[in-house]
């Protein structure tokens, strides 16, 4: 037996199984009666994204036709991505762009940093083989920094739309459109500019996403990725408000 939506077999079982695990089709009054996941049979339908058939196309080809898919056709791409609530998949895709947008990032922060300007401010104190220490330490560290922004800006992302009431689809979708936006972190290996398109880039890609994953107007997508934008320029102006009262309290400073 599978399920006429999506095409998920189901298996036998003595307790008759009314949704399929996949994409929530009820397999007993013969329509999708779970609208918490909107989109989800005609994403089950649409045959998945590349990424989802990272078995049978390889690696290579599965990450260069998914990074294509969603910088140039974000819409088609996350209106067919898989509803099925998994992690890992996304996960990884996020970690493999995620590190070349770090390591390009590092490297050209290091070239920079050789720069006949920078050379001067740092001659004879040491500060070039200490920002050489620090750069390498980011190439080594890349992989665990991409999951850890990944999980953390998912996570502050989601409570997000919880406050503007827009968590259709669960955290798993929040996840998926955080780890597939990242797509937009491989224009770091163009030095400057590639960093700032690619972060005016990344912020239309999670709305998009997160319009179509979750369901919700185009405004309130913009209000929750806003939301995370507002609160860490607010606690990066604690933060200086903080370190300029610290140093007013030392006499020979001011």
């Amino acid at each position: 037996m599978t399920c006429p939506a999506c095409g998920e077999p189901i298996g036998e079982s003595s307790v008759p199984v009314r949704f399929c695990a996949r994409c929530g089709f009820d397999l007993i009054s013969g329509h999708d009666s779970v609208p918490s996941v909107p989109g989800a049979e005609t994403r089950a339908k649409a045959g998945g994204t590349s990424w989802d058939r990272l078995g049978e196309v390889g690696l290579l080809e599965a990450l260069f036709s998914t990074w294509r898919a969603v910088m140039f056709g974000p819409g088609r791409f996350f209106a067919s991505l898989s509803p099925e609530p998994r992690l890992s998949r996304p996960l990884l895709y996020a970690v493999l762009v995620g590190s070349i947008g770090i390591i390009s990032g590092s490297f050209w922060g290091h070239m920079l940093e050789r720069s006949d300007l920078f050379s001067t401010l740092f001659e004879g104190t040491g500060g070039m083989d200490m920002n050489s220490t620090i750069t390498t330490g980011l190439i080594l560290a890349a992989p665990f920094l991409a999951v850890f922004q990944q999980f953390i800006f998912s996570g502050i992302l989601h409570i997000c739309l919880l406050f503007v009431g827009g968590n259709r689809s669960g955290y798993h979708s929040t996840f998926s459109v955080v780890a597939f936006s990242a797509s937009t972190q491989v224009l770091s290996i163009i030095p400057i500019i590639g960093s700032v398109l690619g972060s005016v880039w990344n912020l239309i890609l999670i709305v998009i996403g997160l319009k179509r994953l979750h369901g919700i107007s185009m405004l309130r997508a913009v209000i929750a990725i806003l939301l995370p934008v507002l609160f860490f320029c607010c606690l990066g102006m604690l933060a200086l408000l903080a370190i300029f009262g610290l140093l007013s309290t030392i006499p020979f400073l001011f």
